[in-house]
Parts: structure tokens; C-alpha cells; sequence
């Protein structure tokens, strides 16, 4: 799967390009929430975090190590039924 952007988006993609450090979590998440919001007009998020709502959650990955856990720096969205604090559902 591909964005508009052409970033792969396979998992051992994601984690080769994060191993060479040809690409991070935090480019991605704002090469994928630029590409989100060119595409909020068919209405697929209630609620797209923000940058400032990202950043604890970039910066607790940044300080955990890659290898700790299994799918490190892999983006994923939470359906609108499942409740995340301070968020719209």
C-alpha cells in the first residue's frame, strides 16, 4: 500500500527505511497527516490528531528503543468505537 506520496507502507518497509535512517516516525506521521487532510472531504477520520496532539505520543517513541518492541514507529488507526482520552469519538 502506497500513499500519494509513494511511501511504503508495508511493515518490513517501514522498519528497513527506519533502520537506515532514511526515514523516521515523526516524518512519516506528517507525511501521512498531510496526506489525510488533502482527503478529509470523504469524511473516512472523525478526528485527525493534531500536531501538538501527536507530539507526547512521538515523543514516548522516540525515547523507547526500536528494537523493545515489535511494531515500533508502525502507524494504525483507531476505529471511531474504541475511546482514546481527550479525543472525539
Amino acid at each position: 500500500m502506497t500513499t500519494q506520496t509513494q511511501q511504503d507502507l508495508r511493515i518490513p518497509q517501514l522498519q528497513a527505511a527506519y533502520a537506515s535512517g532514511k526515514l523516521s516516525p515523526r516524518q512519516l506521521m506528517t507525511q501521512l497527516s498531510a496526506e489525510a487532510e488533502k482527503l478529509s472531504h470523504y469524511n473516512m477520520f472523525i478526528h485527525l490528531l493534531t500536531a501538538a496532539e501527536r507530539e507526547p505520543y512521538l515523543q514516548t517513541l522516540e525515547a523507547t528503543e526500536v528494537n523493545s518492541l515489535p511494531l515500533w514507529g508502525i502507524p494504525f488507526v483507531i476505529k471511531d468505537n474504541i475511546d482514546l482520552a481527550g479525543i472525539p469519538t
